[in-house]
């Protein structure tokens, strides 16, 4: 049987894909649009490798459904100081929920 290793640097981007992940997710009250509450839930994660991870997202509203996906790059949190990171994802994560208003405001229309 094979047995898997996991890195500190694997540890240290697994911690942050999973905090940004749920940022995102406790955000979901921000997602009002014209005073229609959309829901999001996590639909999954793939890395490439060039180093990027892509996390996807399906926002909902009755039976309309809207698809995003956010790109983080494995490079830029290698190289920020752990002690940043937290507040480099809240930002992230601030973030993407603008992009996802942004995009709903223009399909809800």
């Amino acid at each position: 049987m094979s047995q898997f290793r996991t890195t500190d640097a694997e540890r240290k981007i697994h911690k942050v894909v999973k905090m940004f992940i749920e940022l995102v997710l406790d955000y979901k009250d921000e997602l009002k649009v014209d005073g229609i509450q959309f829901g999001i839930d996590f639909v999954g994660m793939r890395s490439e490798s060039n180093g990027d991870i892509f996390i996807s997202f399906i926002i909902t509203k009755g039976d309309k459904k809207f698809g995003y996906t956010y790109t983080i790059s494995i490079r830029e949190i290698e190289f920020i100081n752990s002690e940043l990171l937290p507040r480099l994802i809240k930002s992230k994560s601030r973030s993407a929920i603008e992009k996802i208003k942004e995009q709903l405001i223009k399909n809800v229309k």
